[in-house]
């Protein structure tokens, strides 16, 4: 089973998040929170952020589950709108440049755990033991002589 969950409206660039995100796909969510809080990157945060409310989300459909149960399917950065402002430049002249922001999608998964098997009862035999000991000594032993040498 699957959970999307979305951080919309980033005011962090997708350049900047996907250089995160891309080491963070097919791992368990553990992981994942591990090495975002190893990492020195600013954009860790709202990722960690968002990896939690995956755990929540998931916990909403199936109490039962864990953290290492859960694994990153699909995470990626899309555009989001971009803020145009202006910077002052020399001799009264003003430029526009652009605040790049993301929207940021999760989506994790895992497994349906069904009912183990119940185990198959062990056979009951009604032959002594006495008697299957003597079997295996009724087998022929091999000699060495009795092996073909090569020449």
């Amino acid at each position: 089973m699957q959970v999307t969950v979305h951080y919309n409206k980033l005011s962090i660039a997708p350049r900047k998040l996907r250089a995160v995100v891309y080491a963070l796909r097919h791992r368990t969510v553990a992981e994942a929170i591990a090495l975002m809080s190893a990492s020195p990157r600013v954009t860790t945060e709202p990722i960690t952020k968002l990896l939690k409310a995956s755990v929540s989300a998931a916990r909403d459909r199936n109490p039962a589950l864990r953290p290492t149960d859960l694994r990153v399917a699909e995470i990626f950065a899309n555009e989001a709108a971009r803020l145009y402002r202006t910077r002052m430049k020399s001799r009264g002249r003003a430029s526009r440049f652009a605040k790049r922001g993301s929207h940021l999608t999760l989506t994790v998964e895992w497994t349906e755990q069904k009912a183990a098997p119940k185990p198959a009862k062990p056979k009951v035999t009604t032959k002594p033991a006495a008697a299957t000991r003597a079997k295996k000594s009724e087998a022929p032993a091999t000699s060495a002589a009795a092996k073909p040498t090569k020449k």
